[in-house]
């Protein structure tokens, strides 16, 4: 079975790159954490427009339910990375595609400025 509070513990680290609590006790921690505190330092992040980012967040926030019963099962929180990857994924590609796009539009009137140019001459 995963220890789905430590893994919201590494979400944390990955985003704020500090270990919950830490240069604390871990007895100090681990009262903390038995009294409903969670760390703090995810604020910052959380009007962040950027989708993994946000997920990080959601998932953290879900690891670490007070109530072991409540915090989600290793499988839910991967389909739900995993169903933000793809659709960054999907993102990226449009982005790429309509990139390509505008790049090959202003080639063209590149190319019909040169002829009309050209003609004139």
């Amino acid at each position: 079975m995963i220890d789905i509070y430590s893994m919201g513990n590494i979400f944390y680290a990955i985003l704020t790159g500090e270990m919950p609590f830490e240069g604390q006790k871990d007895s100090k921690a681990q009262k903390k954490v038995i009294d409903g505190e969670r760390p703090t330092g995810m604020e910052k992040y959380e009007e962040d427009d950027d989708v993994a980012i946000r997920a990080l967040i959601s998932a953290t926030k879900k690891c670490w339910e007070q109530e072991p019963g409540d915090r989600p099962s290793a499988a839910s929180v991967r389909d739900v990375f995993k169903k933000v990857l793809d659709q960054m994924k999907v993102d990226n590609e449009n982005a790429t595609k309509e990139k390509s796009r505008e790049e090959s539009k202003e080639e063209s009137k590149e190319e019909s400025e040169e002829e009309s140019k050209e003609e004139e001459s």
